[in-house]
């Protein structure tokens, strides 16, 4: 009994100085990470030692396939600094293939692709008691990557203040009306002037904006990505729509081709600036009305730039945060008539 109980003492030292994984301590429990996320790894640090990072997936049978420095599109290196909280600061470097060196033990992960159907990652660090080709151990941390958390957001802009509308202890039953009125503005013409015949006036145009961005794991994303689109509206004479860096600024950040967004990489929040023409009328048959919809299963990110096999697509059940329920409305003015005198 004595001997037993010693047995069992010795085990539970041996696997708390050791650590027992609650996920990613084997194939069968892996941890979840997003596509396109950055994620940091170390383990203690021994002065002097050499540590050397690899990646490689394996199947359920436990064998392994190197996939490192030939298959640069399913990962990349980068220096990680646990101590920041800014991704850009956490994560530095231009992406590498292979990280080694003395005292390198951490070392930062980002996912570029999702793994082989029937395959984990598994991050492996081999620490050498010196200089690299000495005594070594190794340690292994198994990861399932998939598009799971890419998420597209879209958010219609309050087209008085330009600020987002504040909802905070709002009842959802006035939702759609605050919405609504704030969503509402005069076209930029109202309360002008209209030349006499046979002189023409400029009406101008009106704008209004969305506020877009894309995460993925939380993380904001800076490679490209994009989505497609679609309208419900009514009188769009002269619509035109640039992705541009802010409210306040006419910088292009991006593209649009037919209904294609496409936002440049270093850019996880973007605005959609869309202009129409001021026109005179009725309200029914004047009032400008606009809905932005983003085409089902279209928003992604692209790991490898300009490399459309690359683009990873946000999930269905992700697409609750694609859509406002309210139209920008653009009131229009009246065509006041010329005068006539006696």
């Amino acid at each position: 009994m004595k001997k037993l109980l010693k047995l069992s003492l010795a085990l539970i030292f041996v696997l708390g100085s050791y650590g027992v994984f609650a996920q990613g301590g084997t194939p069968d429990n892996a941890a979840s990470h997003s596509v396109g996320s950055f994620h940091g790894f170390q383990v203690a640090l021994h002065t002097g030692n050499h540590y050397e990072w690899n990646v490689f997936e394996v199947d359920a049978s436990g064998t392994f396939d190197a996939v490192g420095i030939a298959a640069t599109d399913k990962y990349k290196f980068y220096t990680y600094d646990p101590t920041k909280t800014d991704i850009t600061e956490k994560y530095t470097g231009l992406g590498v293939d292979t990280y080694e060196g003395e005292d390198f033990h951490k070392v930062g992960i980002q996912w570029l692709d999702v793994n082989t159907t029937g395959k984990v990652y598994a991050v492996e660090v081999a620490e050498y008691n010196g200089a690299s080709g000495a005594c070594s151990t190794k340690r292994r941390y198994f990861i399932s990557v998939s598009a799971g958390q890419i998420d597209f957001v879209l958010e219609a802009l309050n087209a008085t203040s330009f600020a987002a509308i504040d909802l905070t202890g709002v009842d959802p039953a006035d939702v759609p009306t605050i919405k609504a009125e704030a969503m509402s503005k005069c076209n930029s013409f109202s309360g002008g002037i209209l030349a006499n015949p046979p002189a023409t006036t400029d009406l101008g145009t009106s704008t209004f904006f969305y506020k877009i961005s894309m995460n993925t794991d939380a993380q904001p994303w800076n490679g490209q990505w994009g989505f497609d689109y679609t309208w419900t509206k009514a009188n769009d004479a002269g619509l035109e729509v640039k992705v541009v860096e802010s409210t306040s600024s006419s910088t292009t950040i991006g593209s649009v081709t037919g209904t294609s967004i496409s936002v440049n990489a270093g850019h996880p929040v973007a605005y959609l600036k869309v202009t129409i023409d001021n026109v005179l009328g009725t309200p029914a048959d004047a009032d400008v009305t606009m809905n932005l919809g983003v085409t089902t299963d279209t928003p992604f990110i692209r790991t490898v730039a300009d490399v459309d096999g690359s683009k990873q697509f946000e999930p269905t059940a992700n697409n609750g945060n694609n859509s406002e329920a309210t139209n920008y409305v653009i009131k229009a003015s009246p065509a006041t008539s010329v005068f006539t005198v006696e």
